[in-house]
């Protein structure tokens, strides 16, 4: 219960620099007038729970919805917006995982 309560507030910390802070400095990328937009700590801490989260949890569905639904609340745009851009890769990102990628320590013995 712990682990939630300090994601949420982690989440709700990187989206609110993102949104009122960040945007203070003036970040320029090499990809034009984008550079707000790709500048995502929500998403990218959603990335990286899934990556290193275990494969057959659901913590890291949920701290996408948090992180989407955060980001929606403190964005411009539609509501269910982010929830929905968040989940979709978040369940990716699982089911890649699962499917495609083998860990070394979970192979099969051959001998």
């Amino acid at each position: 219960m712990v682990k939630e309560i300090l994601t949420l507030f982690l989440i709700y910390l990187l989206i609110l620099l993102q949104v009122s802070f960040f945007p203070r400095f003036n970040i320029k990328f090499p990809f034009g007038q984008f550079g707000a937009e790709l500048f995502n700590l929500g998403f990218l801490f959603v990335v990286l729970v899934n990556l290193f989260g275990k494969i057959k949890n659901y913590f890291g569905i949920l701290s996408a919805f948090w992180a989407g639904l955060l980001a929606d609340v403190f964005s411009e745009s539609l509501i269910g917006f982010h929830i929905l851009i968040f989940l979709l890769c978040s369940l990716f990102i699982k089911y890649f995982l699962k499917r495609y990628v083998q860990f070394f320590w979970k192979r099969k013995k051959l001998f």
